[in-house]
């Protein structure tokens, strides 16, 4: 059972998970191995990419953990019980129910079709190229996102420090779109420079909004190509406020809602964060590090990396990476003071 604390309708919990190593079962007596990312079905399932236990997990909307697929350490496709990962570190799913993961030590983005198939989609050696399927070349890949059509699947190819696009089911041809090479500059004519991008979200519009890591920052690649900085300036810290001015340190997880605000897992500063539509960037839960459920206000979490938001339940499912644990934020409809001087719902 999911243990909760009431506080005005906004509360964190735990989801799954317990101690640091790998159990299936009933909620807290799941265990997780640094859970990087997480994704949820129409269904209400939740997918954990469980990265040093190589694994694909999934908690059903009762809270029962079962592995997917993966197993020991490898690089097979296959069948659910053959397959095998190394540090899966990203997870998505399309609008059918295919799941598609960045097989970051692989090297490759791999697809677990619903007909039960694990297949690489492109990736090989590690390396850069553009190119099909196996022709191209990846750098431990750690973000992931697929458009609304399932049909293009967005790649944060991290120390390649790139934003890279594959053209899913025409020759699953990969492209890069943003990154000339590591540093920190925005560009509108293909020269922008990124420092380990880690995750990755798309809109309906085709706009990308990515973690830029070791940059601090959360950036944006319009449908044209146009990147620019949203919120951070490339110094860490820890700080509200508009744009440039707020601080991040390491942030990874990323995640949009219906209304244009994204979330951001603030890792190092143990925090969730929220840049409004307008740049307004606020924390949502969060302090020091820590393992406590709870309000908001007293919340705490070490080191957060994946998340999503569900619009329908205005739940936040996070991968709270060194607690080992999958956790949830739920606000109801009730709103809260999360701007200055506006009352807004958590969403």
């Amino acid at each position: 059972k999911t243990t909760a604390y009431a506080c005005n309708g906004i509360t964190v919990s735990t989801v799954a998970g317990s101690t640091k190593g790998f159990n299936d079962g009933i909620a807290n007596e799941a265990k997780f191995d640094f859970p990087e990312d997480v994704a949820m079905d129409s269904q209400g399932n939740i997918y954990v990419a469980d990265g040093y236990n190589n694994r694909i997990r999934k908690i059903s909307p009762k809270g029962i953990v079962t592995t997917l697929t993966g197993g020991a350490q490898g690089d097979v496709d296959g069948d659910l019980a053959s397959a095998r990962f190394n540090y899966p570190a990203a997870i998505a799913i399309d609008n059918i129910g295919n799941l598609y993961v960045a097989d970051a030590k692989n090297h490759k983005i791999k697809k677990i079709t619903t007909s039960g198939q694990v297949i690489t989609v492109a990736g090989s050696v590690a390396g850069f190229a553009d190119g099909p399927g196996s022709n191209a070349r990846f750098n431990f890949p750690s973000g992931l996102a697929v458009d609304h059509t399932g049909t293009v699947i967005y790649v944060a190819d991290s120390k390649n420090h790139k934003i890279r696009r594959i053209a899913h089911g025409i020759n699953n041809g990969v492209t890069t779109i943003a990154g000339a090479g590591p540093g920190f500059a925005d560009t509108s004519d293909g020269q922008a420079l990124f420092s380990f991008p880690s995750a990755i979200e798309v809109d309906e519009n085709q706009y990308l909004f990515i973690t830029d890591a070791n940059n601090h920052s959360v950036r944006k690649i319009s449908s044209i190509g146009v990147v620019t900085t949203i919120a951070g300036n490339g110094t860490p810290g820890s700080a509200n406020g508009i744009g440039a001015q707020a601080r991040f340190t390491s942030p990874r997880g990323i995640a949009l809602d219906e209304k244009g605000n994204l979330f951001v897992a603030d890792t190092q500063n143990n925090r969730i964060r929220m840049i409004s539509p307008k740049g307004q960037v606020t924390t949502v839960a969060g302090s020091t590090s820590g393992n406590i459920d709870g309000c908001v206000s007293q919340a705490k979490f070490y080191h957060p990396h994946g998340l999503i938001f569900n619009d329908n339940t205005e739940q936040m499912i996070i991968a709270d990476h060194t607690n080992h644990r999958v956790r949830s934020i739920t606000s109801g409809y009730l709103e809260i003071n999360i701007l200055p001087n506006r009352t807004q719902k958590i969403s």
